[in-house]
């Protein structure tokens, strides 16, 4: 199992992708002192004399440094109402200080913020993730990509941290991690490859998720991550999970969060990159569109799928990204496997409770 590896970012690659980050060719760093930002009230800032525009993550990050709670902001990102939320940036706009705006060289947008003050530098993240594979025997950088705010998110697999299930042999998996940059913050969460078929699944609750947010707490950091401990913890947890999942009907209210899901993240491309997700297709048989204002009582109805189907049908799409090489960005397919691993560690709505959930 140690020599298997489907989807690997070459080193070549890899060199260009952190020059390009490092160098600012996509995105640029801004530094300006807050008082010199001139915030429009429909999502837009000027700098110098120069305007731009704002992306919704933008908006919301400036809200944030300018003392916004993040309840708040949630609220009016809900509403979906960004000249709301500007208005009340500009009223509040009153800080000293510097901010680092993120440009979209590409785009013409800001598309991210940041105290100068704040976090890790992207040179040190870049550090980390190669120490992180090197103490790591066999591991290997299954993909990275940047995110649309101009985040780093990298995929870290070891075969030789590959298991099987007892009772099904042919169900091989291997093991690793993420490794992810967003405004001076590396974060890291459990990853799994189901050999099969190449899909990948990412884990973020609690108990396989960290953050480190000072360069000076990146040893211990990297330690944790890098030790045998965390890929057996994790390791025993997902098989308890599985075997939890394999056996239990998906509800159609599960089948419904997924096909909404995958319908935020593809948008337009769903028909196509999702094309084999029979979400739409149940919900489309039982009627259950008609009956989702009676979203509760869904929970109590049985699709014709098992957890575990559901979820390699979400993980399968993530594979179709990878093997066709997509023009689709990192953060995608990340949110993908994400939707896959949630569905994993979450409570089934309509299996029995046979572990305790902690977190």
């Amino acid at each position: 199992m140690s020599k298997i590896r489907s989807v690997e970012v070459a080193s070549a690659d890899y060199a260009l992708f952190r020059s390009d980050m490092l160098e600012q060719k996509v995105f640029r760093r801004i530094k300006v002192k807050m008082t010199e930002l001139v915030l429009g009230a429909t999502g837009t800032v000027t700098i110098g004399g120069v305007l731009f525009d704002l992306s919704s993550t933008g908006v919301k990050e400036l809200a944030k440094i300018f003392g916004m709670s993040n309840k708040m902001i949630s609220k009016l990102s809900v509403l979906g109402d960004n000249k709301v939320l500007m208005t009340l940036v500009n009223k509040m706009a009153k800080n000293t200080g510097t901010v680092v705006l993120i440009y979209n060289r590409l785009t013409d947008v800001i598309v991210g913020a940041q105290k100068e003050t704040e976090g890790i530098p992207m040179s040190q993240f870049f550090d980390a993730l190669e120490l992180a594979v090197s103490k790591t025997a066999g591991a290997y950088i299954r993909s990275i990509s940047h995110t649309d705010s101009g985040g780093v998110n990298a995929v870290v697999a070891n075969p030789a941290l590959g298991f099987e299930l007892s009772d099904n042999p042919d169900e091989l998996f291997i093991s690793g991690f993420t490794f992810n940059y967003t405004l001076g913050i590396i974060t890291n969460s459990f990853f799994t490859e189901r050999l099969v078929c190449s899909n990948g699944m990412i884990s973020k609750n609690t108990m396989s998720t960290s953050k480190v947010e000072k360069g000076a707490d990146l040893p211990e950091f990297l330690h944790s991550i890098t030790s045998a401990e965390f890929s057996v913890t994790n390791i025993k947890a997902f098989k308890h999970r599985l075997a939890r999942v394999s056996g239990t009907p998906a509800s159609l209210a599960e089948v419904m969060w997924v096909d909404g899901q995958i319908e935020k993240i593809l948008g337009d491309f769903k028909p196509v990159v999702a094309k084999n997700l029979s979400t739409s297709k149940i919900i489309d048989h039982v009627g259950v569109v008609a009956m989702s204002n009676n979203i509760q009582n869904l929970k109590y109805l049985k699709s014709p799928l098992t957890v575990w189907e559901l979820i390699n049908e979400v993980t399968a799409i993530s594979s179709y990204i990878e093997q066709y090489r997509m023009n689709l960005s990192g953060s995608v397919n990340e949110a993908i496997q994400v939707v896959g691993g949630t569905l994993l560690f979450k409570e089934p709505t309509l299996g029995p409770i046979k572990l305790k959930q902690i977190y």
